[in-house]
């Protein structure tokens, strides 16, 4: 009789222990940037992210804070987090399903320091099952910001001030003025 029963029980316990594990760690290929190299416009860094979270992999009864994060060497920037939630968690935020997955789409801003030329952008990953929080490692979703259009630049030069230039020049080396 024991014996009967223990087959089941096992079962049981084994369906009940995996389904309520842990959410592992996300690839970088469930996520896309735009644009794909960050750039610097003026003084503010913006991107979208558009992500995805796979089939069977978001459970039913957690939430998932995403944080974008542009780090460099000595700092970073956070940006707005995001919040998803499971097909079982009561609450306003956008719900993903565990058997189909779900797509987002998320907007980011960051203001600007000469730093962030050699960053990376990051997302951070918060998850929530009833009382207890836990993270998964980090996600990095693009490299670095382009900042031409915050490079210094020369004030415009009129054809009088190169004119009045060019003589001052000619004068200085005492050869004929051809500039007048």
């Amino acid at each position: 009789m024991i014996k009967k029963l223990y087959l089941p029980l096992v079962a049981l316990l084994v369906l009940a222990l995996s389904s309520c594990g842990k959410m592992g760690e996300l690839s970088s290929d469930y996520f896309t940037t735009n644009p794909e190299v960050l750039e610097a416009i003026g003084g503010k860094v913006p991107v979208t992210i558009n992500g995805k979270f796979p089939e069977k992999y978001f459970k039913k009864n957690a939430t998932v804070e995403v944080t974008p994060v542009l780090r460099w060497k000595g700092g970073e920037a956070k940006g707005q987090p995001a919040v998803f939630q499971g097909e079982k968690v009561e609450g306003n935020n956008q719900t993903i399903a565990y058997k189909a997955g779900g797509s987002y789409t998320m907007k980011a801003s960051f203001d600007y320091v000469p730093e962030m030329a050699n960053s990376e952008l990051y997302l951070d990953f918060k998850i929530t099952k009833g009382k207890k929080s836990y993270t998964i490692p980090s996600v990095k979703i693009a490299d670095g910001v382009i900042a031409t259009s915050e490079l210094p630049t020369l004030p415009a030069l009129t054809h009088h001030t190169l004119t009045m230039l060019s003589n001052a020049l000619l004068k200085m080396l005492r050869l004929p003025t051809s500039c007048s």
